[in-house]
């Protein structure tokens, strides 16, 4: 059987603070020396320490490649990875992000025993400004990739042919393309697999974007196919549940 070859991509700008945590991620993968891959790193013109960080560890680690100019945002950025990208399977992984150790064993091994499958994804440690931990599972009941984004995005590998059959990021949206992408990806049929295991963990910040990533959603829904003024009822009683759940963690009550 042919050996599959694993790229991951990360987008950074001014990410001094993480992306070595991202970096080392996946070379301390329980399958690194056993897998071909690749790292590609997708800087955005950082201003910081960022690049000489990445051209450490690239002049250290033959499997790290990496470009450094400015972008048109986040999914530019993935876009451009995609494009220089050579393995059979794709992973996504930002500079504020990083894998879990036995990430890339479980992910390979539901792709080499299902030839069929197309994304294979798993849960997310959701990892607080206190260092508390929440696990995040995907929502796998029929339809709810209407209603959520189904998937945790930091956890999701791709196989290079899905991109080259339904396209790479559609970069008008700033916030919510990979959840276009997930909506594209199964509107498309592409088989999911998911995995009950901690595969990532997602840093989270406060954002200041609120109010692009509700208009996002909301024009991301209608694009395919639900009617606008359900898809505003749709994202406003979501945000409502998630603001809720803030406050609950804050008073530690959850």
């Amino acid at each position: 059987m042919k050996k599959i070859t694993l790229t991951l991509i990360t987008a950074v700008y001014n990410g001094e603070k993480t992306i070595q945590e991202t970096i080392e991620s996946v070379i301390h993968q329980s399958v690194f020396s056993d897998i071909a891959l690749e790292h590609i790193i997708v800087d955005g013109n950082s201003t910081d320490g960022t690049i000489d960080i990445v051209k450490k560890y690239a002049k250290q680690y033959s499997h790290i490649r990496y470009q450094s100019e400015p972008d048109n945002g986040i999914y530019d950025a993935f876009n451009k990875g995609l494009t220089l990208a050579r393995g059979d399977i794709i992973g996504i992984i930002n500079a504020d992000d990083f894998y879990c150790t036995e990430c890339f064993e479980h992910v390979l091994n539901v792709f080499e025993q299902n030839q069929n499958v197309d994304i294979v994804h798993g849960d997310l440690l959701i990892e607080y400004q206190d260092k508390k931990r929440l696990v995040s599972k995907p929502s796998l009941k029929k339809y709810s990739h209407y209603f959520f984004m189904p998937f945790n995005h930091p956890t999701c590998f791709v196989k290079a042919s899905t991109y080259s059959q339904i396209g790479k990021f559609d970069t008008q949206y700033r916030i919510a393309g990979d959840y276009e992408f997930i909506l594209r990806a199964l509107k498309a049929g592409k088989k999911t697999y998911y995995i009950a295991e901690n595969l990532a963990v997602f840093r989270y910040g406060g954002a200041s974007t609120e109010n692009l990533a509700y208009k996002e959603r909301v024009s991301i829904r209608t694009k395919h196919g639900i009617p606008k003024p359900l898809g505003h009822l749709i994202v406003f009683t979501i945000d409502a549940k998630r603001y809720f759940k803030k406050i609950l963690i804050s008073l530690g009550l959850k």
